[in-house]
């Protein structure tokens, strides 16, 4: 989940009121477990599916505006992040994105939805790959540049023909959305995120 909160403080405990919204949604109905307490040792279920990972943001908006995104183990373990040389273009980009798909992309459960983070640090890349998920199928990046590089990723990962479920037939993704950061002159940190055909997204807004 992503929140984005004003500068002024509040007197709300969103992390809390989160992951009790999760453990309601996911007890009261008849879905899948599927969170463990430890993830190396013990294993063992918690059978709520919470916590919810949480990123927070801030935005000159009044609002709280919460944005979530329900993600699959399967297209979650196809995540990747590379730190390329500073002097790495747009066409490098490509190819590696490309290549990446074209390896994994069946096994995430196409048509897929695909985040693209470069810039800021290695952490900041994934975070901003994951928001970048979050973002409207029709929704193109601001910056011209960036809008014209998602829409070539579109048509060309399309070209690879993996199609619906990897049969081979259908589009291969939805969507493409790129988010960037200003980084550090001696890197340039490439992260790729991916959401299965179902794309379990939403937003909420709460007036302070």
């Amino acid at each position: 989940m992503f929140c984005f909160f004003t500068k002024k403080s509040i007197d709300l405990d969103i992390e809390y009121i989160i992951n009790q919204s999760v453990i309601k949604a996911y007890t009261s109905n008849n879905f899948r477990y599927s969170t463990v307490k430890d993830p190396l040792f013990k294993r063992e279920n918690m059978k709520n599916n919470s916590p919810a990972i949480i990123h927070y943001f801030f935005h000159e908006n009044k609002n709280i505006k919460i944005k979530f995104l329900i993600k699959g183990g399967g297209s979650e373990n196809l995540s990747a992040l590379y730190m390329l040389k500073p002097s790495a273009d747009k066409e490098e980009i490509k190819k590696i994105i490309k290549e990446h798909i074209k390896e994994n992309g069946a096994r995430g459960c196409p048509p897929m939805n695909i985040g693209i983070g470069i810039g800021g640090t290695s952490d900041k890349a994934m975070i901003l790959s994951k928001l970048a998920l979050t973002e409207d199928f029709n929704e193109r990046n601001p910056i011209t540049e960036y809008s014209n590089f998602e829409k070539e990723l579109i048509n060309d990962l399309n070209d690879l023909r993996i199609g619906f479920q990897g049969l081979g037939y259908g589009k291969t993704v939805h969507s493409v959305h790129i988010k960037s950061y200003p980084t550090h002159i001696a890197t340039l940190p490439l992260a790729i995120s991916i959401d299965c055909y179902l794309v379990r997204k939403g937003e909420v807004e709460i007036e302070l």
